[in-house]
């Protein structure tokens, strides 16, 4: 597909149906309903409205506070089919490609995105992140890599079939963290995982304060060796407990040899 681009050159467009590009610098989404579609966008994206789609296209952002695409109190947002990116790897990384930045978008739908150059690739508390390729982090000194994280919460999330790679050897390609609230009623499965200091952290960091993690289900993900033979630099998973109520681990195992990972 040929993008146009969004900016205020010649041929280039600053404003659509629900959405305008800002003096400030970044493109504002607020219609109800509104579609960008086939755009290159090389800044931040900010949704304050429900049911937006961004379909078939690609952002551009970076920097140290950067977010690809960011969500303020919105519901029934999809983005598919876009890649998600920064100029480079180091300074100008994206901080996160996209992120519910006060934890309370519901509905979200992250679908056959390629997101790269990030601290975080997708961060969010509750929907369905499914198919992307999440991939080439970059780095700035003092980063926490993360390929799909949550800090905490209840509400569902589902995180099926991506490919996640996080070649550094720190932090993870999926964190369920405890950092606000409790972890719970959360899916990862059939997931090609690989890289971090553990591939998963699966809910209970902090389980002193919030209480053993419940409803986490991770079954039928495959472990890559590509960047350290224990999937994570330390090994495939960590914090995950086995006696929360709804919790299990099955049918995980290593790429190649298929054999089976046995219940941390």
């Amino acid at each position: 597909m040929k993008l146009t681009t969004v900016g205020t050159g010649t041929g280039q467009v600053s404003s659509g149906p629900g959405w305008t590009l800002t003096t400030g610098g970044w493109v504002q989404v607020t219609g109800a309903g509104a579609t960008l579609s086939g755009l290159y966008i090389p800044y931040n994206v900010n949704i304050v409205a429900n049911n937006v789609t961004l379909n078939n296209d690609k952002i551009v952002a970076g920097g140290s506070n950067s977010m690809g695409v960011s969500l303020r109190y919105t519901s029934g947002v999809t983005v598919q089919n876009t890649t998600i990116a920064s100029t480079d790897s180091g300074a100008n990384r994206l901080m996160t490609g996209i992120k519910d930045v006060f934890s309370d978008s519901s509905g979200l739908t992250v679908n056959h995105c390629d997101i790269s150059n990030f601290e975080t690739g997708v961060q969010l508390e509750s929907g369905l992140v499914e198919n992307n390729y999440t991939h080439n982090p970059g780095y700035v000194s003092g980063d926490h890599t993360n390929g799909v994280m949550s800090n905490g919460a209840t509400t569902p999330l589902t995180i099926t079939h991506n490919t996640i790679f996080n070649s550094l050897g720190q932090t993870d390609d999926i964190g369920l963290f405890e950092d606000f609230s409790g972890q719970g009623n959360r899916s990862i499965t059939n997931n090609l995982l690989g890289g971090g200091a553990y591939s998963i952290y699966a809910g209970g960091t902090n389980e002193a304060t919030y209480g053993v993690p419940t409803g986490i289900v991770v079954t039928g993900n495959v472990f890559a060796t590509n960047y350290f033979t224990t999937g994570g630099a330390y090994g495939p998973v960590a914090y995950y407990d086995h006696t929360g109520t709804g919790n299990t681990w099955t049918s995980n195992s290593w790429d190649g040899t298929g054999t089976t990972i046995q219940s941390p």
